[in-house]
């Protein structure tokens, strides 16, 4: 007997198979075939406002549209562990630098570590 893999009636059902979804997609196509959907209200109901009263009244009327027509940017979270600022820049001592000498072929070249 096999073990594991996609079974026929498993997981999660569509929501258009529900009952509740078989409505939803009909109120859709409704809204759909009248030409009238919950934005194209929204946005004649702005455009009746501003008309009448100017941006201030068709703010709240935007403020509701706007999800629609504008995606919103997504947020990233940045979680930031340690001390912040209590470390400050320590000269490096001349001894140890090598672009203040010169290497000489009686002194090999180093990277700066000691042997």
């Amino acid at each position: 007997m096999p073990r594991g893999g996609a079974r026929p009636g498993a997981g999660r059902k569509r929501t258009r198979d529900t009952p509740a979804g078989k409505l939803r997609e009909e109120a859709i196509v409704k809204a759909l075939k009248d030409g009238t959907t919950p934005l194209d209200v929204m946005l004649e109901a702005m455009r009746e406002a501003y008309e009448k009263g100017g941006a201030i009244a068709a703010m709240p009327h935007a403020i509701a549209a706007a999800p629609y027509l504008h995606p919103k940017l997504s947020t990233v979270d940045t979680k930031v562990s340690g001390a912040l600022g209590q470390y400050t820049a320590q000269p490096i001592p001349s001894e140890h630098r090598d672009s203040d000498t010169v290497a000489s072929p009686a002194r090999p070249a180093t990277n700066g570590h000691s042997p």
